[in-house]
């Protein structure tokens, strides 16, 4: 019995970030250790980094990590969003700044959130990479990114290129990232499109 509690600890300590150990810092504390506070302007934001605008238009490239935290918890960042950023500036070896890393990020005041709305119908996109595709949505203009894609068409449903689809979905906090992401819920055949049948392989990339 003593050996199995010995063993659930070791799995417990391995399994568990090294933050979740520590407490949590104030602000005071991270600028103990060589942090700053700036308070800033979100101008763009990226899956693992963002750009402010501060200090009369200074731009600032600041990365984020699995250890950064967003106050509140349940929100990402926005263009507009207006922020307070606890970081790290160190310097390398050629008395330049090596990276800014974000321990913190703050939504001090939060910016109006414009998303697509669902259900849309829209055309299946060439675009695809390992979390999902996209499809472009010719009355707004814009060619949005879905996780979650293939997996959500109608059963016996092949996807192709160029083809019109009625996608239902949600917007959510990205759990890795520092926006926001489109998932898909459902995608359907639209209305007057002519669909491989199914037993017709068809390549996203129209092969």
């Amino acid at each position: 019995m003593a050996k199995l509690r010995v063993l659930f600890w070791v799995f417990l300590l391995c399994t568990i970030p090294n933050t979740a150990l520590c407490k949590d810092y104030t602000a005071e504390d991270i600028k103990n250790m060589g942090g700053k506070l700036i308070e800033c302007t979100v101008e763009t934001v990226k899956a693992y980094n963002f750009f402010v605008s501060f200090e009369k238009g200074k731009e600032l490239n600041i990365l984020t990590n699995k250890e950064t935290k967003f106050i509140p918890s349940n929100e990402r960042l926005y263009k507009g969003d207006l922020v307070k950023v606890l970081l790290f500036e160190p310097l390398d070896g050629s008395n330049s700044i090596a990276k800014s890393i974000a321990y913190s990020v703050e939504i001090v005041k939060r910016a109006k959130r414009e998303f697509v709305k669902s259900p849309k119908i829209g055309v299946y996109s060439l675009y695809k990479d390992r979390s999902g595709g996209a499809v472009y949505f010719p009355d707004v203009d814009k060619l949005i990114k879905f996780e979650n894609f293939e997996n959500s068409a109608e059963a016996d449903l092949w996807l192709e290129a160029g083809k019109k689809y009625e996608i239902s979905f949600k917007v959510v906090p990205a759990r890795i990232g520092n926006g926001y992401v489109y998932v898909t819920k459902s995608i359907k055949q639209a209305p007057g499109e002519k669909y491989p049948s199914t037993g017709e392989v068809v390549n996203a990339f129209g092969f």
